[in-house]
């Protein structure tokens, strides 16, 4: 048996109490803050940002199914074919900026390069000096404009497959401390005197597979409930 400890505490003794408890607080605060925008998170990937290519497909919850099939998934990426860029005709080739080999460059030329005769001399030559090129261009910007428009998509799902094989590779080293979420239920707050909130208030673990054979990710639900960011 021991004795009982009395129920109340002086005055000075609750404030010091309050002010330990508010240290821990801000203590935990700065060491273990609380994200309260979205894009402040270490890892971001908005649905409305997937390209519409054949590569990605969104699927949907287990919950919806209604059959609660392990074959479902919430998002699959397929690393996507690409081609290359149209060849351009050799004599306009040395002309040519970086950046006509992407489809979201340009075609452009340098308007004037140094070249050297036979006899060592340097003299300024200007693109639009000969024709041929001039038209030798028209045709091969038409010919790029065509192959970027169809291209565009492809290479922006393997912008998104590349990015999910390196989330793939942090999350295996820190799989300690980090987790994949799918967040739902955009909230955007200016509380007074407080920073901007801009969160989803409901998050629902999930987890990235690698298939290196086809090779593919996918983003199924977990077996951990959904919660609420609070």
């Amino acid at each position: 048996m021991r004795e009982k400890s009395p129920q109340w505490v002086s005055s000075a003794t609750r404030k010091r109490l309050q002010q330990i408890f508010q240290y821990l607080r801000e203590y935990n605060q700065l060491h273990n803050p609380v994200e309260r925008e979205i894009d402040n998170q270490p890892w971001v990937l908005w649905y409305r940002d997937l390209p519409s290519h054949e590569s990605i497909q969104i699927g949907r919850l287990l919950q919806q199914s209604g059959e609660g099939d392990e074959s479902e998934y919430l998002l699959r990426v397929c690393r996507p074919r690409i081609s290359q860029a149209p060849e351009p005709p050799e004599a306009i080739r040395e002309w040519l900026k970086r950046g006509w080999g992407s489809p979201v460059g340009k075609v452009e030329v340098e308007e004037s390069r140094v070249e050297t005769s036979s006899d060592g001399s340097k003299h300024e030559v200007r693109f639009g000096d000969d024709p041929e090129r001039v038209r030798l261009l028209d045709d091969y910007t038409r010919l790029h404009t065509a192959w970027a428009e169809r291209e565009r998509p492809a290479w922006e799902a393997l912008r998104v497959f590349e990015k999910l094989y390196a989330l793939h590779a942090q999350m295996e080293r820190d799989s300690e401390r980090v987790e994949l979420v799918l967040g739902d239920g955009l909230l955007t707050w200016h509380p007074e005197g407080a920073e901007r909130i801009h969160h989803p208030v409901l998050l629902l673990p999930v987890t990235l597979e690698f298939d290196p054979d086809v090779p593919e990710f996918i983003v199924r639900e977990s077996d951990k409930p959904p919660e609420l960011y609070t």
